[in-house]
């Protein structure tokens, strides 16, 4: 299973996204059941 990540843990997510992991926590809590970050 070397093939691209699919999911991005709290810190992988901050870094990726240059926001503070406090910032992650309140986007994803906000957005329960349709949190999706496209690139």
């Amino acid at each position: 299973m070397n093939g691209p990540k699919i999911l991005m843990n709290v810190e992988e997510t901050a870094s990726y996204l240059n926001i503070g992991k406090t910032k992650v926590r309140e986007l994803m809590k906000e957005n329960q059941n349709v949190f999706v970050v496209k690139i």
